[in-house]
């Protein structure tokens, strides 16, 4: 303990502290120093708990000298860091971790990975009283911390310690693969999923017999299985993974050198890092990018560093010089990337744009965290943002049972022009049938709607009914002259009227506003990950009437009736639609 006090006595305790805001969780350093200083270690250790939700992990592999310490003072004035990181580490392994779990009556969740970040939910909405089924493919919690990270750098103790703390609140379903033993439709059985899948996807380049995968290499050394030894290895790339695995190779008596495009100091790895790799005799080869390998020699490029502008990292360029390395083996480290195989396979096949990267990280009633959805990042990043995300969640699940409660026997209604109806359409009614209720009718403008031409009338509504024959269609836009949507819903007793987050900000200018935003209720449905309580606040009408207002914060596509017309494209609307509209040449 003492030690641990002499590594941040030197604590500035700014009042405006660059660590909480350099930190992703913002956790407040000079609290936690404070606290230990003063002997209020349960009291610190209750915050870190709350705040860190699994510090005793946290606390061990985050990278301080790019998060919390990057900006310190003292570290700028004195040039050493505050060791606030063991801080954590001590009263994790002074105090029992001891989640106060209620019992679980809010639902079922699934959480698909039970790495830093799919540990972070299910702890989150745990303790808020949903029931939890964690699924991991491997055979223990931890995912990449289990099966990579080298037992010298991670005591996997702790991994034990936070399943014991959790085996008897949360399930856990072991050696289960997405898409394999998991299938999209058990998914679907669950009131909400939440994919924390991870970065499994190593990058390659080169697929030489002897150019090997930085991943396969860390995976065999925890499997205690890792034959190589004796023989010299370059390996390439300098981020953590790299650092790892060279510093495996060394302890294996193998001549190991890492080797990367950019200078040292211009590396993702932490000064940290590099120096244990130096300690353990692992050489660095600097501004050299691998060409080709070919009877173990190494054809590299050597490269040049330029300014990147306001990037961190410098650039680099090619000089068209070479200079050839021998090596028994290379190691490519280049990183890892999400697969989405799964989900291109199934109706989330609309989230992932053209570089194969997902656009949201929800969609409806499933949401993506840590880095499946952020791509490979720091373990704090993903815990960061693990509890945004599960706490996106709980706020949306509160609206939804207000919205209920307030709805009681009433109906709700979507109106449009349905010219035609899109997907998007439809992934809002299946949700509202889902969560909120099977009283919903659809209004269509009528024939007479300004502005917009429309296909007739009857023609909307028989298209509509190709894929929902038993929804009840309100014909009352198409039997009066247009008077706005004040006095439709003044005629029909007030049904709640959904809309989305576009017609949200326009909200101001629709017949007879103030009347219509004090009198009705709307289900307001996001669009394009819009801010709805901002633009509530931007008005002072909407906010006077906030109540008024619920807002389901899930992302449904970004389609429109417009965008099929332009484009005809099958993508928009639903195939039987498709065929219909080609069949009669519409549009």
């Amino acid at each position: 303990m003492e030690n641990v006090k002499k590594k941040v006595l030197g604590c500035f305790q700014c009042k405006n502290a660059f660590c909480k805001k350099d930190c992703p969780l913002h956790v407040d350093v000079p609290f936690v120093i404070k606290g230990f200083l003063e002997n209020k270690h349960k009291e610190v250790y209750e915050y870190l708990l709350e705040n860190n939700i699994i510090p005793n992990i946290c606390g061990i592999l985050c990278p301080k000298e790019m998060q919390c310490s990057k900006n310190c003072l003292y570290t700028k004035t004195k040039g050493e860091l505050i060791r606030n990181d063991l801080i954590e580490n001590y009263l994790s392994d002074k105090f029992e971790l001891n989640y106060d779990f209620p019992e679980a009556s809010k639902g079922r969740i699934v959480v698909v990975g039970a790495g830093p970040a799919g540990l972070t939910a299910a702890i989150i909405l745990r303790k808020y009283g949903f029931f939890v089924d964690v699924i991991e493919a491997q055979n223990k919690i931890g995912g990449l911390l289990q099966t990579h990270i080298p037992s010298f750098r991670f005591d996997k103790t702790k991994l034990d310690n936070l399943y014991n703390a959790l085996k008897d609140h949360i399930n856990f379903i072991f050696n289960t693969k997405l898409g394999i033993d998991l299938t999209y439709e058990d998914l679907l059985k669950y009131d909400y999923q939440i994919l924390a899948c991870g970065t499994k996807n190593p990058t390659r380049f080169c697929h030489d017999e002897n150019v090997l995968n930085a991943f396969d290499i860390l995976e065999k050394f925890n499997q205690n299985s890792l034959d190589i030894n004796n023989k010299k290895i370059g390996v390439l790339g300098c981020g953590n993974v790299a650092i790892d695995c060279a510093r495996v190779l060394k302890r294996l008596n193998n001549d190991v050198s890492i080797v990367y495009r950019r200078t040292i100091d211009n590396s993702p790895a932490t000064v940290s890092e590099i120096n244990e790799a130096k300690k353990d005799n692992i050489r660095f080869i600097e501004l050299k990018a691998l060409v080709e390998f070919k009877d173990g020699i190494g054809k590299f490029q050597k490269m040049k560093l330029v300014d990147n502008g306001p990037n961190e990292r410098a650039g680099f360029e090619k000089t068209n010089e070479f200079e050839y390395l021998e090596y028994d083996y290379l190691v490519e480290a280049y990183g890892s990337k999400p697969n989405y195989d799964f989900l291109k396979d199934q109706s989330w096949f609309k989230l992932i744009n053209d570089k194969g990267y997902l656009k949201t990280n929800s969609y409806l009633d499933t949401y993506f965290i840590g880095d499946y959805f952020l791509h490979p990042t720091t373990i704090v990043k993903a815990i960061s943002d693990a509890k945004e995300v599960s706490n996106q969640l709980i706020k949306n699940y509160e609206e939804l049972i207000r919205l209920k409660n307030d709805l009681k026997d009433n109906y709700v209604v979507l109106g449009g022009s349905f010219n035609p109806i899109t997907k998007a359409h439809q992934e809002i009614i299946d949700y509202v049938y889902q969560f909120i209720t099977s009283n919903i009718k659809i209004l269509p403008n009528g024939s007479n709607y300004p502005i917009k031409n429309l296909l007739p009338y009857d023609e909307r509504v028989k298209i509509i009914k190709l894929v929902y024959p038993d929804i009840e269609i309100d014909d009352y836009e198409t039997k009066q002259n247009f008077g706005g949507t004040v006095k439709y819903l003044e005629t029909r007793n007030h049904p709640f009227f959904i809309i989305g987050s576009d017609s949200l900000k326009d909200l101001p200018k629709w017949i007879e506003f103030e009347k219509l935003v004090s009198e009705n209720k709307f289900v307001v449905f996001t669009r394009a990950a819009e801010n709805n309580l901002s633009i509530l606040y931007q008005n002072e009408t909407l906010k006077k009437h906030i109540n008024n207002f619920y807002l389901i914060n899930v992302s449904v596509s970004n389609l429109s009736s417009t965008e099929y017309r332009n484009t005809k494209s099958s993508d928009v609307v639903d195939p039987r639609v498709y065929e219909y509209l080609m069949k009669n040449n519409l549009f």
